[in-house]
């Protein structure tokens, strides 16, 4: 009777074990990066390969899988992307030996962010040109790469994220209408952004005035008015700044297509350096112009016809002019007096007659009628300041 109690007692044991005591579980954590649109725990699916279990964390990233017979598992960590683009992260592996009875807790799986590759091409860099190109991810931070043959540039293994893209070549610029810095996404890991053609052409500017009177040789403009407008054309400047002389460089502001005015200039050279940026702040080089701000009137101090001689044989004759600070000249030729000594009007004056360059001795021909030559003459210098005129007569016979 004691033994079929003590069999009956082994029996009970036996029998009142739980079910899942010879089972084992998989615990962890998922670790996500502290960013906008990478941090949605919702989107993380973890698959327990071995068991063809899948699971999405709880909010704080934690997840387990339970009731496992004893084995080898492979955890695979993945994040899914928004709409058709791909994951952001690279998939993570995890390889897990559980026993019976046993809880693994595999800690902490942080997911890497993927990366992926940005290229494109700068046109306008030909003829051995290289171009600098930047990828900021934010204002302090640069990746930089050159461009090669034909103007083709790549960045490889760039960290899924938003990026800004510019251009730099010394003298170029991108033209105004472009946009820039470029804004530039990698959204999934492994994944290829094409940048669109960027067009690079040198800083071209074309400077004139809209005052009247400037005579302009080269950079050099002389003028009597003490108001003068520069005009800048340019198909690539979005700032401009300028100063004169040696004053200290000011800040860039808009770029004005209507034109620099200048104002109350006193009289005298003025040194006025230009200078610009493109849409991406690619600052253009330095234009110089001298302004120069005359008023004082170019001497003319003598006009001589053949030496001074009261008279000739030959309707050709040479003309003599001394004159201080003058450039151009106007000359006029008129028949005053025939040979009977009877007054002759000319039908022109020497206001009619186009300036031509200041020459000190030239030869002039008169008409070959008998009687008295006149030739009067008038000289201006750059800025457009006139002297008065000067006559000198001669006999023709």
């Amino acid at each position: 009777m004691r033994w079929m109690l003590v069999l009956s007692l082994l029996v009970l044991g036996c029998g009142s074990a739980e079910p899942g005591t010879s089972r084992g579980a998989i615990s962890g954590r998922v670790i996500l990066v502290d960013a906008p649109g990478l941090n949605d725990v919702s989107r993380v699916n973890v698959l327990l390969q071995g068991a063809n279990l899948t699971t999405v964390p709880n909010d704080d990233g934690t997840f387990a899988f339970a009731d496992l017979h004893e084995g080898n598992y492979e955890l695979a960590v993945g994040y899914q992307g928004l709409g058709a683009t791909g994951s952001p992260y690279r998939r993570a592996h995890r390889s897990v030996s559980v026993k019976a009875g046993q809880t693994v807790n595999v800690g902490g799986i942080a997911l890497e962010v993927g990366s992926g590759r940005v290229s494109g091409i700068v046109r306008g860099v030909d003829g051995g040109l290289v171009a600098r190109v930047i990828l900021s991810p934010t204002p302090d931070a640069i990746i930089e790469t050159n461009t090669s043959v034909g103007g083709a540039f790549v960045f490889t293994e760039i960290s899924v994220g938003t990026y800004q893209l510019r251009v730099d070549l010394s003298g170029h610029a991108l033209p105004s209408t472009a946009t820039c810095p470029i804004p530039v996404v990698v959204s999934s890991d492994e994944e290829e952004v094409v940048v669109p053609p960027l067009d690079i052409v040198p800083f071209t500017f074309a400077f004139s005035t809209s005052t009247p009177d400037v005579s302009v040789d080269g950079s050099t403009w002389s003028f009597t008015t003490d108001d003068i407008t520069v005009l800048v054309a340019s198909g690539t400047a979005a700032l401009g700044r300028y100063w004169f002389g040696v004053a200290e460089t000011p800040d860039y502001e808009p770029f004005q297509p209507g034109g620099y005015r200048f104002q109350n200039l006193p009289e005298g050279e003025h040194v006025l350096h230009f200078q610009f940026t493109d849409v991406c702040n690619v600052d253009s080089p330095v234009f110089t112009l001298t302004l120069v701000r005359d008023t004082t009137p170019p001497t003319l101090s003598a006009v001589t016809l053949n030496n001074d001689d009261a008279t000739t044989s030959n309707a050709t004759m040479s003309l003599e002019v001394t004159a201080q600070d003058a450039t151009q000249m106007r000359v006029h030729l008129c028949a005053t007096q025939d040979a009977a000594g009877q007054p002759l009007t000319c039908p022109d004056t020497v206001e009619d007659m186009a300036w031509t360059s200041y020459q000190s001795r030239q030869a002039v021909t008169f008409d070959s009628s008998p009687g008295v030559k006149t030739v009067t003459v008038q000289v201006r210098d750059d800025a457009g300041n006139l002297s008065g005129v000067l006559q000198d007569s001669i006999t023709l016979q």
